[in-house]
């Protein structure tokens, strides 16, 4: 035990120092005010709102490892969840958020985008705008529950992905309609003039959702066509300064797959398609330090 541990003076240990991910990703070597607790994979865009804000923070990632012949082994979310869900929060999921300054393990997903919101002054400019977030975060998360109810599926096929994406096209008409109507926003975002948060989400749906659609060859659903302002928006905003560290890292993003290896899409980081039992990519397992661009 080293001597800088808390533990050898008899102290508790702070709530960022108790978790044991698989992999552990320091951004910025400052103390984290914030820690992110997620599965391994690329379908997680609080780290992207996290690492746009430039706020230091630590991103935890569990890995799903393979079981011989056909399980799945969760044992290093489950050991954290435990004392997690016993200790601080009878609700303890993935994702969860740790705040550093106040002590306190918030879950659910919504639940964090609106914290962070407020935080990182990233949920609009007023009462009004705050609104409108928290109402952009509630659809987009029935927009996910689409791809979920898809990729976690027992069986795909192509005519099942076309409707996925008929489905979710319900959805994407409405934030093509919000588009067009919702005065006083700029370019790139979905509300007011700056970052918030359902921009985060909404950018990985869309990025989801035409990934399905290429991936299946539906070419008469593509979503640059028929979502003529979502799509020059998902640009825009993926051209963004901000989010060039997250866009442009293999540790956070373009090494991971979008959804866990039982998936039957996205599993695969490579194609996309399905996660071949026994030939996937050796997981990382240990601390990554990761430094914000200083220009």
């Amino acid at each position: 035990m080293s001597c800088t541990d808390p533990s050898f003076f008899g102290q508790k240990k702070p709530l960022e120092y108790r978790i044991s991910p698989d992999v552990l990703i320091k951004i910025t070597t400052d103390a984290p005010r914030f820690v992110l607790g997620y599965w391994s994979i690329r379908g997680q865009p609080l780290r992207m709102m996290l690492s746009a804000s430039r706020v230091p923070h630590w991103v935890a990632m569990y890995h799903v490892k393979e079981v011989q012949p056909e399980g799945w082994d969760k044992e290093s979310w489950y050991k954290d969840k435990a004392w997690m869900s016993e200790e601080y929060n009878p609700f303890a999921n993935l994702p969860f958020l740790i705040d550093t300054q106040t002590k306190i393990i918030i879950c659910q997903t919504n639940a964090i985008y609106s914290y962070l919101g407020k935080e990182l002054n990233m949920l609009g400019s007023n009462k009004i705008e705050a609104a409108k977030c928290e109402e952009l975060l509630c659809e987009i998360y029935d927009l996910r529950n689409v791809m979920v109810g898809f990729a976690y599926n027992k069986s795909v096929s192509g005519d099942t992905a076309k409707k996925c994406l008929k489905s979710g096209i319900i959805h994407f008409q409405k934030f093509e309609r919000h588009l067009q109507n919702y005065t006083g926003r700029s370019k790139g975002f979905l509300v007011g003039k700056r970052l918030t948060a359902p921009d985060f989400h909404l950018f990985e749906m869309y990025f989801q959702f035409d990934s399905l659609s290429k991936y299946y060859k539906i070419d008469d659903i593509a979503l640059e066509k028929i979502l003529p302002l979502l799509a020059e928006n998902f640009q825009t905003f993926q051209s963004l300064k901000e989010n060039q560290m997250y866009l442009n890292s293999s540790d956070l993003y373009t090494n991971l797959p979008f959804n866990n290896p039982y998936a039957l899409f996205g599993s695969d980081s490579v194609t996309n398609g399905i996660y071949q039992r026994g030939k996937g990519v050796t997981k990382e397992i240990g601390t990554i330090l990761l430094e914000f661009d200083r220009k």
